[in-house]
């Protein structure tokens, strides 16, 4: 388990050159570092792109208590980029893996959503876009964040002229390969439904989306994605406060155009307070994959939230088990 302070820096943001981050990938690569005495900033970072993995080890002290340390090294990913950057001598290639790894990153994943395909956009909007997102920045001045921007130009992420500031966005999130952060924002309205729809393309078989507060508005993004040849069933499972006359009708409607494209749906509703009460995250999930997702209301209004890919799964058979199918 992590302890605190590393855990709520996971995903600082450096203000460190990338040279810095070299020297310690050769360090671990070589064998000459194994442990660390506590997190710092180039090792959060590494772990949060995925170039190293950290573990709790235990080292037998002179009196015999046993302190705790870090245990260091690198991954898959990591190791890639150490065999071709300090091995193979491609910096092509280390530049590839380095891209690659860079588009982990929440900070990232969050600067191409928003700002992609914007123009006049300068060093100030994204140290703003950062702080507004509370990101936690190791540095207190704009121009400190030339650092990390330096080191999303080496991966090809943005482009940067830190004597104009001007930055301009290149990495485009591509639809078949979700990132595991999809950021909804009051500016992107039409890109927020847009990566809702993206969410449930990506899912198979037999889907479930839970939110107790669900709304007949999504019945289009449903019609618009829902594709029969990768879902079979989709099952909504909400309280029975949006329940209306309407939309039941409304979904029998869509009910009827979906069964006609071969996926059947069903919307199932819980009347009991105590189930209802005992989960307040959302999910749409299948049997493998499972994204944390805002209200249906919050998505529509672009209200500042996040669709988080997750291990955590509902118990779907106990909700199921309480809920009653529409007819």
């Amino acid at each position: 388990m992590e302890d605190t302070e590393s855990k709520n820096n996971k995903y600082i943001i450096p203000n460190l050159p990338w040279k810095y981050f070299d020297e310690l990938i050769l360090k671990i690569g070589n064998g000459e570092l194994s442990k660390i005495e506590n997190y710092n900033v180039e090792i959060n970072f590494l772990e949060a792109i995925d170039f190293v993995a950290t573990g709790k080890g235990f080292d037998i002290g002179t009196i015999e208590v046993k302190k705790e340390k870090i245990t260091i090294s690198l991954t898959s990913h990591g190791k890639e980029y150490y065999f071709q950057k300090f091995i193979k001598n491609n910096a092509i290639e280390a530049k590839r893996v380095l891209c690659a790894a860079l588009k982990l990153h929440p900070a990232v994943i969050l600067i191409s959503q928003i700002l992609n395909g914007s123009k006049n956009i300068t060093r100030i909007n994204i140290y703003n876009l950062l702080k507004h997102h509370s990101f936690n920045l190791d540095f207190t001045k704009e121009v400190e964040l030339n650092s990390f921007l330096e080191i999303l130009k080496l991966g090809g992420i943005v482009s940067y002229n830190k004597n104009t500031r001007d930055v301009k966005v290149l990495w485009q999130q591509d639809a078949d390969s979700l990132s595991a952060h999809q950021f909804i924002s009051p500016d992107t309205p039409f890109s927020n439904i847009k990566r809702l729809k993206d969410i449930i393309k990506s899912l198979k078989g037999t889907v479930y989306w839970i939110d107790k507060h669900f709304d007949k508005k999504a019945f289009d993004i449903l019609v618009d994605c829902v594709d029969a040849s990768k879902i079979s069933n989709f099952i909504i499972i909400s309280g029975e406060a949006n329940k209306t006359q309407s939309a039941v009708n409304e979904f029998l409607k869509l009910k009827g155009e979906l069964h006609n494209k071969g996926t059947n749906i069903e919307w199932k509703i819980i009347t009991d307070q105590n189930i209802l009460s005992s989960f307040h995250d959302r999910w749409l999930c299948d049997s493998k994959d499972a994204w944390n997702i805002p209200p249906v209301n919050s998505i529509f209004k672009g209200q500042e939230s996040e669709m988080l890919r997750t291990s955590n799964k509902p118990n779907i058979n106990k909700l199921l088990t309480h809920a009653m199918t529409i007819v």
